[in-house]
């Protein structure tokens, strides 16, 4: 296990400034776009509470309230709205917001979308449950700035193995001006992955 903190030397050998917040994070777990010309932030309930929690436990005094976190994180992201999702603990299966929703060109929210078999009972089962009750509030978020919602449909299998279709990247092609998205493709020798097929029709289909 490599830490975190040895990719801050590596950028910080290139020339590259950093900053350092009072923040507790993972890069994944923060997500912007840009509605006309307001900027805003997504980030997971997580950000809030690991802050708080490092917070106690390393300066041994009050942790500041989520709200300053909040406005702490908008001042370091130049954000014009910050938005956190989920206010307890992060579901296990999708504990940072990129494996959940990926913004798109067009005020275009696509959110993992559970399809297929599901566990009927036990502690999978409750997982699942946790990872629905989440999506259902990032759709509500979605919903609520004018996101037009697009499924990535995604297995209970994936999921467990942490494989999430929907951790991808857009961008335009500098060669000929393309939208393009690099999407993520589970498959072996024994079959071939119809669900990321289906993904990427439909990402073609938004152009």
């Amino acid at each position: 296990m490599v830490s975190d903190n040895s990719y801050l030397y590596i950028l910080s050998e290139t020339g590259a400034a950093g900053e350092r917040l009072e923040l507790t994070f993972s890069g994944g777990n923060i997500m912007s776009d840009r509605i006309g010309d307001t900027r805003i932030v997504f980030c997971g309930g997580d950000v809030l509470r690991k802050t708080r929690l490092v917070w106690k436990s390393t300066k041994g005094s009050k942790a500041p309230a989520n709200s300053k976190i909040a406005a702490t994180l908008k001042k370091a992201t130049n954000a014009d709205q910050v938005v956190v999702i989920g206010q307890k603990v992060q579901p296990a299966l999708l504990f940072h917001l990129d494996q959940a929703m990926l913004p798109l060109p067009g005020r275009i929210m696509a959110v993992t979308n559970i399809v297929g078999e599901q566990p009927a009972a036990g502690i999978a089962a409750q997982e699942i449950r946790e990872a629905a009750v989440f999506l259902s509030q990032v759709r509500e978020a979605a919903l609520k700035w004018g996101y037009r919602l697009v499924d990535v449909d995604t297995s209970a299998a994936n999921l467990f193995r942490h494989q999430h279709y929907i951790n991808a990247i857009p961008f335009i092609n500098a060669a000929d001006g393309q939208r393009t998205i690099l999407m993520p493709f589970f498959a072996d020798k024994l079959f071939l992955d119809e669900l990321a097929v289906k993904n990427k029709e439909m990402f073609e289909s938004l152009g």
